[in-house]
């Protein structure tokens, strides 16, 4: 993990979010929710699941981008040491695994409120 990170905040650029879910993929999965969910109590349940992974992602992409400051300034310090970036680092890796845990329920939640056809109509082979 630590390393998938160095290479992001080093290799990636602005273009790098640092999450594996984006906005653009979230407003596709609305849009294709919406068309497969017709019952009106659970497509408000999955809009708000949606909705809840969006200010997840959101949340998380603003505190990645904090970090990634964080850790440039430390990198460019030349007093800074190996111990400093690894607890900015560490912090960084703590609120990943966080934020993917929280992803994780909102996902569960979100299959629960659909049927079995619904859900692979939505993340169904195309």
């Amino acid at each position: 993990m630590l390393a998938a990170l160095l290479m992001m905040f080093f290799l990636g650029g602005a273009a790098v979010s640092g999450s594996v879910l984006t906005q653009p993929m979230l407003d596709d999965i609305d849009e294709r929710v919406r068309a497969a969910v017709t019952d009106p109590a659970r497509a408000a349940r999955a809009t708000a699941e949606l909705e809840g992974l969006r200010a997840e992602l959101g949340q998380f992409e603003k505190g990645f981008g904090n970090s990634s400051k964080s850790l440039a300034k430390l990198y460019r310090d030349h007093g800074a040491d190996a111990v400093e970036l690894r607890a900015q680092l560490d912090t960084l890796d703590s609120e990943w695994e966080t934020a993917q845990s929280r992803a994780l329920d909102h996902r569960f939640a979100l299959r629960d409120s659909m049927t079995r056809e619904e859900w692979n109509e939505v993340f169904g082979e195309p």
